[in-house]
């Protein structure tokens, strides 16, 4: 009868409620506040992060041996959009950050998390991952174990990236247009690689730029608190420094000095 299914999207009861028995066996705590008044129990701060809170869950899972891969999707779509020609909610955090930045000043790179989490007071803070040297891994030993075909020249010119599930192969495309050809890179294996490390130790900056910024702690420039920090950053005599990319070409700068100078 009309009204009397259930939407076939819709999150089943037994999902549900074993998503609510995990949340009710985490380790709870008190109210800080009222715990002689009330008999109610909190989770922690960490666990209020969705993102913690699903990588808790999903370790709860495996370590009980349950296959949490997902089964129903066979088709994975990614699109690489042309650069100057989207907007992407990033876009907006960046502007709110930068605004922030006008009336704030950042002595030591510890203190980039806390600006850019308080960058933004409501509807909540924004939430920022810290990374490490160890957070970060080369790519290119997957390349090379499971797609054959040399790829050299190409990458940067995909537009479209098709990856099925009952197939041996990645389709993909170097045009947005819905008739454009598509080409194959067929995939010699699925068996899981380890990933190597892209760094074994903290990347040391250079010897000039360290001593320049010792001298600016015992100059008082940088406060004294912030000292141990700078104090303790590698460095290498061997190490040159150099001027990040820029999206910015060469002709454009140009141009925008010559309108400047007119």
């Amino acid at each position: 009868m009309r009204g009397k299914c259930e939407p076939p999207n819709k999150t089943k009861k037994s999902t549900i409620d074993t998503v609510d028995r995990f949340i009710k066996n985490l380790a709870a705590v008190p109210s800080h506040y009222c715990r002689q008044d009330s008999s109610k129990v909190y989770l922690p701060q960490e666990y209020k992060n969705v993102t913690n809170l699903y990588k808790l869950y999903k370790q709860h899972y495996v370590s009980q041996g349950v296959d949490v891969e997902c089964k129903n999707i066979d088709t994975i779509q990614i699109n690489f959009l042309l650069t100057g020609h989207t907007y992407m909610p990033v876009d907006t955090v960046r502007a709110i950050i930068e605004n922030r930045l006008k009336n704030t000043t950042v002595y030591a790179p510890s203190q980039w998390f806390t600006v850019f989490a308080t960058a933004r007071q409501e509807p909540a803070l924004f939430e920022v991952e810290r990374l490490s040297y160890e957070d970060f891994y080369r790519w290119d030993s997957i390349s090379d174990k499971y797609y054959k075909g040399n790829l050299t020249g190409k990458i940067s010119k995909i537009r479209i990236m098709t990856f099925r599930k009952d197939k041996q192969s990645v389709k993909y495309k170097t045009s947005m247009n819905p008739t454009a050809a598509s080409f194959d890179i067929e995939v010699q294996s699925k068996t899981k690689v380890s990933l190597l490390p892209c760094y074994r130790s903290q990347l040391p900056i250079s010897k000039a730029k360290y001593d320049d910024l010792v001298k600016l702690c015992v100059d008082k420039v940088i406060p004294n608190c912030f000292k141990h920090e700078f104090v303790n950053i590698p460095r290498a005599t061997n190490v040159k420094d150099y001027l990040p990319d820029s999206d910015i070409e060469d002709c454009d700068i140009v141009i925008l000095l010559f309108r400047l100078s007119n």
